[in-house]
């Protein structure tokens, strides 16, 4: 129906954003990902995936700032077990490609780590997966990709924004600068250095 929106951003949280576009505001849930691809952006193009639930046939709008990243998300939402909800939750804890990695390496770890997704469905998701997540984003994507014990990582990351709360710096802007830092990043793996360059970004 859609294949993507363009438009002023009316309105924006961290997990959804209102579209403008001709006048018309357009509300489309988004995850971290894409979240901090337009985050300091007026407007934004954003490719959509139009989903209604098979129960009261309510309609949802999906919004991401790339195609790989739809792509994945409808993926993801094949698997059984995984809903809209859980896929976007998914995206916003790990990247494509670190997706594509833990699927590839058979890390249960990584998916049993994200809210909502228990050991079955970990599973489920890496038999399901490993055969198409390279064909949809590329035989080499995740070459290279180390992958962290999401255990050590969520506790660093935790750490340092109950440090930033502490400094009196409200959760949603404490969250906003662990993700830019995190993004730009990636090798800063202790509490101590996230803080840092947190308030780093938080100063600016």
């Amino acid at each position: 129906m859609f294949d993507y929106l363009k438009g002023a951003i009316a309105h924006k949280t961290s997990h959804a954003i209102v579209l403008d576009v001709g006048g018309v505001g357009y509300r489309v849930n988004i995850s971290l990902q894409t979240y901090a691809a337009i985050d300091g952006k007026e407007s934004a193009k954003l490719f959509i995936h139009y989903h209604v639930n098979g129960q009261d046939y309510i309609p949802t709008l999906f919004g991401f700032a790339t195609t790989m990243e739809r792509d994945v998300f409808l993926l993801l939402t094949s698997v059984q077990g995984v809903g809209t909800n859980t896929a976007r939750i998914i995206l916003s804890s790990i990247k494509p490609d670190e997706l594509a990695a833990a699927i590839t390496q058979d890390r249960e770890d990584v998916f049993k780590s994200i809210k909502g997704v228990g050991p079955k469905t970990a599973k489920r998701i890496i038999l399901d997966l490993k055969d198409k997540i390279l064909k949809v984003l590329g035989g080499d994507v995740a070459d290279g990709v180390q992958l962290t014990s999401p255990a050590s990582e969520n506790s660093a990351r935790t750490a340092a924004l109950q440090a930033l709360q502490a400094l009196g710096y409200s959760k949603i802007p404490a969250q906003r600068a662990l993700n830019k830092v995190t993004k730009a990043q990636p090798k800063l793996d202790t509490d101590g250095e996230l803080v840092r360059a947190a308030l780093v970004e938080l100063g600016k």
